[in-house]
């Protein structure tokens, strides 16, 4: 008879961890459940954000664009300032250079060489 109650405890002790770890799967399974829940919010709200930020940068492209096309309007009118004061620049040399017959044959663009020479020193 103490055979069969030694079989019985031990039985009753494997239910009884059985039930144990039962309990202990249930718990890590809630456990992962919120995870989960927690990751899903997390991708939301991460996936919220990309969309926000996708949006401030085609923003600022559009941005861009515009000043960019500004710039370049800027700079056609600057080309166009330079070429019409080269073009009297031109003119006027041209007419000093006709003012006087004798200052004609020196009339030429030329570079001035401002480096000190040895005799400076």
């Amino acid at each position: 008879m103490s055979a069969q109650i030694a079989v019985l405890e031990s039985q009753a002790a494997e239910r009884q961890e059985a039930g144990t770890d039962k309990q202990g799967l249930l718990h890590r399974l809630e456990e992962l459940q919120c995870g989960e829940a927690e990751y899903q919010i997390k991708i939301a709200t991460l996936s919220e954000q990309a969309r926000q930020k996708e949006q401030e940068l085609r923003s600022l492209e559009h941005k861009f664009e515009e000043q960019q096309g500004a710039w370049n309007l800027r700079a056609a009118e600057l080309v166009d300032e330079r070429d019409a004061v080269t073009g009297q620049l031109e003119r006027l040399q041209i007419e000093s250079a006709r003012g006087d017959g004798a200052d004609a044959a020196q009339v030429q663009h030329c570079l001035l060489y401002t480096s000190p020479s040895p005799r400076d020193s």
